[in-house]
């Protein structure tokens, strides 16, 4: 089966001529509405942060990674390890 040719339909001209004076005047496309935006926070400066003192278990961390014991370990290993020893810390300071 031969395929047909489909013929366009003609353009009216009253339209092409709407469209190149529309687009002439740089009304082509509706304006859209800007969206609103917030105002930025000012950004504080690193000497008006306060660094706070590390906590308990932070400090018993830096303590205990260097040792020997836990160098030993694979690295996945050695914050388990590190646990165990900060729960049994933790139960000797609670007591």
């Amino acid at each position: 089966m031969p395929r047909i040719k489909k013929s366009k339909p003609e353009k009216v001209e009253e339209k092409v001529e709407e469209k190149v004076e529309k687009k002439a005047d740089g009304s082509f496309r509706p304006e859209k509405p800007k969206p609103v935006k917030k105002p930025k926070k000012p950004k504080k400066s690193k000497k008006e942060k306060v660094k706070r003192k590390p906590s308990a278990y932070a400090s018993f961390v830096r303590e205990i990674y260097h040792t020997e014991e836990i160098m030993a370990l694979p690295s996945k290993q050695r914050f388990k390890a590190i646990s165990v020893l900060w729960k049994k810390e933790k139960e000797k300071s609670t007591k």
